[in-house]
C-alpha cells in the first residue's frame, strides 16, 4: 500500500542525494522528486550533535527548577494561557485562533486554499473519484469529503491503483519511448481497463482550482502540528502522472499523436495543480511530475511522424502554460507557518516536538520526553518565533530575486551561514561553553533553541532552489527540442547551429540560466546533443546523473528517427 506523505517521516539520504545532489550532514532535506517515495525526513544531526544536545538536555533539566518560577510567570503582553505573544512579529498571523487563543495555522492555510473554490471548479473532486479513499483514515473521511462538497467514494470501487507488477513495468521504458501492446501487454491491458479513470484525471486538469482540506496524522485534525500533516493525494499524484505518460507513449506508439499530446499536456497542468498547495513538498512533487512529463515530451519531439505544424503547436502550448509557483511563495507562507506552528507546539511542552534535537530513542529520548515540559518553561518563546520570521524574510527576499545569478549568490550565502551554524551547534565544546558560562541561562537557552529549530527547518533552501532551476531549464530545453523537431520536419535534417531556428521556429534562443550562455548543441548526422551545464555551472561535456562518471549537465540526446523505411 502506498503510504501518504507525512512531513515528519524518513527517507533514504542516497535517494535524495541522487536527485538533489550532495547534501551536507544534518540538513533538513526536502524530498526526492522522481522516485516512488516522497517524504520529508526529520533532521538527524549525527552522533556528535546528539551527545551535545543530550548534555544540554540534562543540564537544562537540572537547572530548570532554579528559575522555573521566572519562566512560568508570563510577561503582561502574553495571555495567561500562552507562553508567547500573538502578533505579526512573532506568530505572523493573529487570526484565526483556537479556543485557547493560539494561532490556528491549519485553519489559516485551509481558508486560503478554499477561497473561490466550488465542487464544480475543483479538480480535486474528480481526482479523488479516480484514486479512491484508501489513504485517508476512516475516521476522517466524512469530514474531509464534506469540505470538498462531494460524497465519499465507495471503498469497493475501481481506482487508479496499479498492481505491484504494473507499477514495476511502468517504472521502465514505457515512460520514455513509444511502445505498443505487443511490447508490454500487461500494462496495455491495465490501461485499457482504466481508460475512464485516466480520462477523469485529464478532465480534472482542465479545472481552474485544486483544493484539498488539511488533514492531520491518523485523521486527528488539530492534534498534531502542521509538520505532521498528511498529503495522501500528493503521493498518489505521481503514480497517476506515470500512468498518463505511459498511456501517452502507448498512443504515440500507435500513431495517435494528438491524443498523446493531450495526455502529456494534462500532466503539465496536473503538476501545476499539485504545486499550487502552500507547502514545499507539494511544490517539489509538482516539479517531479514536470520531470516525468519532460521525458514524455522528448519522446514526442523525437517521433518520426511529427509534422512541423504539430511540433510548433505543441511548443506553443508549452509556452502558454503558467509557471509553477516560485519557491519564495512556499517559504513565505506554508514553510513559515509550519515552522511557527511547530515552535508554538513545542512552547506548550509537547514532548513529540523534541525530534528536532535528534535524540533518537532509548535513554536519551526518555530523558527528553520526561523533562521537556519543564525545559520548555526555560525558553522565552518569542525569541525563536522572531528569529524564525527574520530568517524566513531573508529566504523570501533572496528567492524573489529575478536575476538568477544574484538569487543563487544570496541563497548560497544563507546556506553557508546555516551550515556554519550547524557546525557550531554540533560542537559539544562550543555548546557547553555557551550553556555553562552563561550569565543568563534563560536567554541563552532561548537563543540556542531558536538556532537549533531554524537550522533544522531552514537548511533545504539551496537544494530546493537547484530543483526549481533545473525544472525551469528543462522547460526551455523542451521548447528547443520541439523547435528542432519542426526544423527537421521541414528541412529533412537538424540545423548545424541553434541560431538557425530563429525566428521561424522559435522567437529567440533561450540562454542557459546556469552560465548565461546559449545551451550547448552539437549535430552528428541525423542526431543531436543538446544540454545545459546544470546547477554546478560546469560544462561536463554532456555528462548527466546517468553518465559514468556522473555529471550535472541537463542533457537531451535525440534517438535515431524511426520511420517505416527505418525500422528499429
Amino acid at each position: 500500500m502506498t503510504e501518504p506523505i507525512a512531513f515528519g517521516s524518513s527517507t533514504s539520504r542516497d535517494e535524495i542525494g541522487r536527485v538533489l545532489g550532495r547534501t551536507p550532514s544534518g540538513v533538513f532535506l526536502p524530498t526526492a522528486i522522481d522516485g516512488d517515495e516522497t517524504t520529508m525526513p526529520a533532521p538527524r544531526p549525527g552522533r556528535q550533535a546528539e551527545r551535545a544536545w543530550f548534555a544540554l538536555v540534562v543540564f537544562a533539566a537540572i537547572i530548570a527548577p532554579a528559575f522555573a518560577d521566572e519562566a512560568m510567570s508570563a510577561p503582561a503582553v502574553k495571555t495567561a494561557r500562552l507562553p508567547y505573544t500573538v502578533s505579526k512579529e512573532t506568530t505572523r498571523i493573529t487570526e484565526p485562533l483556537r479556543p485557547d487563543g493560539s494561532p490556528d495555522y491549519v485553519a489559516a492555510l485551509d481558508a486560503i486554499g478554499r477561497e473561490g473554490v466550488t465542487p464544480e471548479n475543483n479538480a480535486a473532486v474528480l481526482y479523488w473519484r479516480a484514486i479512491g479513499t484508501r489513504d485517508i483514515d476512516v475516521a476522517a473521511r466524512e469530514a474531509y469529503f464534506a469540505k470538498l462538497g462531494m460524497e465519499v467514494p465507495p471503498d469497493d470501487g475501481q481506482y487508479l491503483r496499479p498492481s505491484q507488477r504494473v507499477s514495476q513495468l511502468i517504472g521502465t521504458r514505457v515512460l520514455t519511448v513509444p511502445w505498443t501492446a505487443d511490447d508490454e501487454p500487461v500494462v496495455a491491458e491495465w490501461i485499457r481497463e482504466h481508460e475512464t479513470l485516466l480520462d477523469l484525471v485529464v478532465e480534472g486538469t482542465g479545472r481552474p482550482n485544486y483544493y484539498r482540506p488539511v488533514i492531520g496524522a491518523a485523521g486527528a485534525e488539530g492534534e498534531f502540528p502542521l509538520v505532521a500533516q498528511l498529503l495522501p493525494d500528493v503521493q498518489a499524484s505521481r503514480t497517476s502522472c506515470r500512468l498518463l505518460v505511459a498511456r501517452a507513449m502507448l498512443r504515440l506508439g500507435e500513431g495517435r499523436i494528438a491524443e498523446a499530446e493531450e495526455d502529456l499536456l494534462a500532466c503539465h497542468r496536473f503538476a501545476r495543480h499539485i504545486a499550487s498547495g502552500p507547502t514545499l513538498i507539494e511544490g517539489l512533487v509538482g516539479y517531479a511530475i514536470e520531470r516525468i512529463t519532460f521525458e514524455g515530451d522528448l519522446a514526442l519531439a523525437h517521433h518520426g511522424g511529427l509534422t512541423a505544424e504539430q511540433a510548433t503547436r505543441y511548443r506553443t502550448r508549452l509556452v502558454e502554460l503558467p509557471p509553477l509557483l516560485s519557491i519564495a511563495d512556499y517559504f513565505d507562507r506554508g514553510e513559515r507557518y509550519m515552522f511557527l506552528d511547530f515552535v508554538t507546539y513545542a512552547a506548550e511542552g509537547n514532548p513529540g516536538s523534541v525530534f528536532i534535537f535528534g535524540t533518537g530513542s532509548g535513554l536519551r529520548a526518555s530523558i527528553v520526553n520526561v523533562h521537556w515540559p519543564l525545559m520548555s518553561k526555560t525558553v522565552e518563546w518569542d525569541v525563536p518565533l522572531i528569529y524564525g520570521n527574520e530568517h524566513y524574510d531573508r529566504f523570501v527576499e533572496a528567492a524573489r530575486r529575478t536575476d538568477r545569478a544574484e538569487r543563487r549568490r544570496r541563497i548560497a550565502e544563507i546556506n553557508s551561514e546555516l551550515q556554519a551554524e550547524g557546525r557550531r551547534l554540533d560542537d559539544p565544546l562550543w555548546l557547553a561553553s555557551r550553556v555553562i558560562l552563561s550569565l543568563d541561562p534563560r536567554a541563552t537557552n532561548s537563543e540556542l533553541v531558536a538556532r537549533r529549530f531554524m537550522h533544522g527547518f531552514g537548511s533545504s533552501l539551496g537544494a530546493v532552489n537547484s530543483v526549481a532551476d533545473r525544472a525551469s531549464m528543462e522547460r526551455e530545453l523542451a521548447q528547443l527540442a520541439f523547435a528542432l523537431a519542426a526544423y527537421r520536419a521541414e528541412r529533412g535534417e537538424y540545423p548545424a547551429e541553434l541560431d538557425q531556428l530563429a525566428p521561424r521556429h522559435i522567437g529567440a534562443i533561450p540562454g542557459d540560466i546556469f552560465n548565461e550562455r546559449s545551451p550547448a548543441y552539437r549535430r552528428a548526422g541525423d542526431r543531436y546533443l543538446l544540454y545545459s551545464v546544470g546547477p554546478n555551472g560546469i560544462d561536463e561535456e554532456g555528462r548527466s546523473y546517468a553518465s559514468k562518471p556522473a555529471g550535472d549537465d541537463i542533457v537531451i540526446i535525440s534517438p535515431r528517427i524511426r520511420t517505416q523505411q527505418n525500422p528499429p
